[in-house]
């Protein structure tokens, strides 16, 4: 398992911001108008550990789109799978 961690990536993307607005990490505001605008926030969890937020989407589509540009595999890393999961739209890329 260890020799994975240098060559995994994980990312995801939000599809609502109302619980980053609960836990404080956005505002009320910014939430209302990016859930407004069907802004995707995609995050990635570092090699330190932290979460960050590497790029946004609009839309479903779009984001996994983009999703799928920064996970293009390189000599050390090949894409295994990802899934997107929502109440209303399931998609397996």
């Amino acid at each position: 398992m260890e020799e994975l961690k240098g060559r995994t990536q994980i990312f995801a993307a939000v599809d609502t911001l109302e619980y980053l607005a609960k836990g404080g990490r956005i505002s009320k505001a910014a939430a209302a108008i990016g859930d407004m605008a069907n802004l995707k926030p995609i995050i990635t969890v570092s090699r330190e550990g932290s979460v960050e937020v590497v790029g946004k989407g609009i839309g479903v589509n779009r984001t996994l789109s983009a999703i799928q540009k920064k996970s293009q595999p390189s000599r050390l890393t090949r894409i295994i799978r990802y899934i997107h999961f929502s109440p209303t739209v399931k998609r397996t890329v």
